[in-house]
């Protein structure tokens, strides 16, 4: 087997350690080890290059969120020397409570789903190996369809990238990992190797429909496209997923009967069926 193209982007710092044992599960398999930081950190570096001698380190602008920079990595390679891509990143902690579609996704239970591919790595390689109709491996509870997800707003965006590319077959199923960690084959990458660069995805963003956001899609259209599927390593069809499916229409019919919100100017606001019945200013204080 060819060497495996890791690359990790750390934003935050204090997570590195983490992402390093997901680094070092790989071994023995040959993998060649991309860094990018938007800051320089002297020690995590020096870990990086006592832990992994060969890797190369760089740093790069803010932009694209963890995209930008995997973007910016894969044209800096020829895919054709890999047979497989890793995608790692510093995902910080969530607030409680957050949910992923009924998935508990608070604290730092979305960054463990989302690596939770890299906990077996054999049994993670020998997956992919084997089924031949899987193109990308990740997290049960991370993959999604656009059956349930509310970023719908991203499909125009990302299939007027889908639309540019070229050797792609145009369908319309959507599937993502949601936080875009995983392992894909290397070659379902080459629509967008040299396509784009770093300096077209826009810095910081909190509107979630950005050029990043966008390519969370593509990368899974990108795998769907080519005649492959998304699957955690246990299965294809995974009972947690359905759960989670009949916890996210659970969750949003509870929501729908009550809400209850206070706005950033202190209103407290109690809706029933999405009908405001109670409004009230709240004082300093107030709970």
């Amino acid at each position: 087997m060819k060497p495996i193209l890791v690359h990790l982007h750390i934003y935050y710092p204090h997570l590195y350690k983490e992402l390093k044992e997901c680094v070092l599960n790989i071994t023995p398999h040959k993998f060649d080890l991309f860094v990018t930081m938007v800051e320089e950190h002297s020690e995590i570096i020096s870990d990086i290059k006592e832990t992994f001698p060969t890797a190369k380190i760089e740093i790069i602008e803010n932009r694209g969120y963890d995209v930008g920079p995997f973007i910016h990595i894969l044209n800096q390679v020829n895919l054709d020397d890999y047979d497989y891509v890793v995608k790692l990143h510093t995902k910080s902690d969530k607030p409680t409570p957050c949910y992923l579609f009924g998935f508990d996704a608070s604290g730092d239970k979305w960054r463990k789903e989302l690596t939770s591919f890299m906990n077996d790595w054999n049994k993670t390689i020998s997956f992919i190996e084997k089924r031949q109709d899987v193109g990308m491996v990740a997290g049960a509870n991370v993959i999604l369809d656009d059956s349930i997800s509310k970023y719908k707003h991203n499909h125009p965006k990302t299939l007027k990238i889908a639309n540019s590319l070229k050797n792609i077959s145009k369908k319309s199923n959507y599937t993502l990992v949601a936080g875009s960690m995983f392992l894909i084959k290397a070659n379902l990458l080459k629509p967008i190797h040299n396509k784009f660069s770093l300096a077209e995805f826009e810095r910081y963003n909190r509107d979630g429909n950005t050029l990043a956001h966008a390519f969370e899609w593509l990368f899974g259209l990108l795998v769907c496209y080519s005649g492959y599927i998304i699957s955690d390593i246990n299965s294809v069809v995974n009972y947690r997923k359905i759960i989670n499916k009949i916890k996210h229409i659970y969750i949003g019919t509870i929501r729908f009967i009550y809400q209850k919100k206070v706005s950033r100017s202190g209103y407290l606001t109690i809706k029933i069926l999405k009908l405001p019945i109670y409004r009230k200013h709240l004082l300093v204080g107030d709970n």
